[in-house]
């Protein structure tokens, strides 16, 4: 078998998983040779872990362990602060990081996993003015790259409007609208997002979505948990709309469950509490205005196949700022060009085998995670994902690859590392240090 040595693009949990059953399926004393490298942007391994789960979810992370344990196999590195194809069209600048051009990379490696990730916000037209949800969603994680100020004025506003009915959107309502006191236990929120939290006036939160209660995104575990906040109060939504979801015969059990919440509503009544929330659905965004704190919305109707089809009737909502959390695709650079599908925002691939425009294997380049699949899932669709991309890689190395277009990348690599990597490793983080540099 050919030694291989592997990079991987992103230190998110795709990736992790994906080196986890790799190494643990090539022994070190049978695969002394075997190399993988994983780099990140950004200074601190574990990605969608560490900066997308919300704080107050340290149950989600435990998968860390698992990748803390991987890591420590002698035949990996991790290189953080390293900015791996610097033309992406990020939401954010990382002035500080290592620029690392994939032409640069190549020669260094036989194999290469895709892993990045789908960081860049989906953003409505209709709505120029709204701010990401995921600029929240890195301010109360403590994003290395996010401003340490809240991307809303939450100490002036008392009405706020999100677009989308995802986990994300609710994340953020219960991060708002839960006692700052609830949340000092929390060791991953960081001080001084719980100082600013404590300073919010927000009271009430609207929750805005196109179709209706029965095509929402979010989980049941998600929504359970808001509407079991103490002091949180749920306004009820029509009885007619949740009847007419229910008579969907192609409804699953989760999506029954979640109906069933909704039908309950919060374990507070409606209208005793200072703090509450809403869920609005049937409505799309048609624009906004700032300076009257206005919301227009076009109110739809579902079609028979689940779709949200305009009515032509109106309403304004009377709100302080917007958030739009609609979804997210991968950021496309120069050097992923080659392998990007623009219309679905992801790396174009067949089971995580990363295929050209033509639909061709190209040999020894894989994808995982939401680079691979597109925003979706939580961090088990993550681990299945690195699972299958893991055994794609294992395959090959056996032979099994079948039809396939020729690797950009050598049989044979150049020794060591990468030219920009070398030469600034005073700037670069390992798994062991990465703690102390970011501190």
């Amino acid at each position: 078998m050919t030694a291989m040595k592997l990079a991987v693009m992103g230190a998110g949990p795709s990736g992790f998983y994906a080196v986890s059953r790799i190494l643990a399926s090539l022994p070190l004393m049978s695969y002394p040779d075997l190399q993988v490298h994983m780099y990140d942007r950004v200074p601190a391994p574990h990605g969608l872990v560490r900066y997308g789960v919300a704080p107050d979810h340290p149950e989600v992370k435990n998968c860390v362990g698992k990748f803390d344990h991987a890591a420590q196999d002698p035949r990996f590195r991790f290189f953080g602060n390293v900015l791996v194809d610097p033309t992406c069209t990020s939401s954010y600048q990382y002035p500080k990081a290592v620029p690392l051009p994939l032409g640069l990379m190549f020669p260094y490696y036989t194999h290469f996993l895709f892993a990045q990730g789908a960081s860049q916000p989906l953003t409505l037209s209709t709505l120029p003015e709204a701010t990401p949800g995921l600029a929240l969603v890195h301010w109360y994680t403590g994003h290395p790259a996010a401003p340490p100020t809240p991307p809303i004025p939450i100490d002036a506003i008392n009405h706020l409007s999100i677009i989308g009915h995802g986990n994300v959107s609710l994340d953020i309502a219960r991060l708002l609208l839960r006692d700052p006191a609830s949340l000092e236990v929390f060791e991953d929120l960081p001080r001084h997002v719980l100082q600013q939290l404590e300073k919010s006036t927000v009271k009430h939160v609207t929750i805005v979505g196109r179709r209706g209660p029965a095509q929402v995104s979010f989980t049941a575990k998600e929504l359970r948990e808001l509407m079991g906040q103490p002091d949180v109060s749920f306004e009820h939504v029509d009885r007619p709309l949740l009847n007419s979801a229910r008579t969907d015969n192609e409804l699953d059990r989760p999506m029954k469950r979640i109906l069933d919440i909704i039908s309950k509503g919060s374990k507070v009544a409606w209208g005793t509490s200072e703090k509450s929330w809403s869920l609005r659905f049937l409505r799309s965004p048609l624009g906004c205005n700032p300076s009257k704190k206005e919301l227009r919305l076009g109110c739809n109707t579902l079609t028979p196949h689940g779709q949200a089809e305009a009515s032509g009737k109106e309403e304004v909502v009377n709100t302080d700022a917007v958030v739009s959390s609609v979804g997210y695709r991968s950021e496309v650079s120069s050097g992923l060009q080659p392998w990007f599908d623009d219309a679905t925002g992801r790396i174009r691939n067949s089971n995580g085998r990363v295929t050209d425009s033509l639909g061709h294997i190209v040999r020894n380049l894989y994808a995982t995670g939401w680079a691979a699949t597109g925003a979706r899932g939580v961090i088990a669709a993550a681990m299945q994902s690195g699972y299958m991309a893991a055994d794609n890689v294992l395959a090959d190395l056996q032979g099994h690859v079948g039809d396939s277009v020729p690797s950009p990348l050598p049989s044979e690599p150049l020794d060591g590392l990468p030219v920009p990597v070398d030469a600034a490793e005073d700037r670069i983080t390992d798994y062991n240090n990465w703690r102390t540099k970011i501190m």
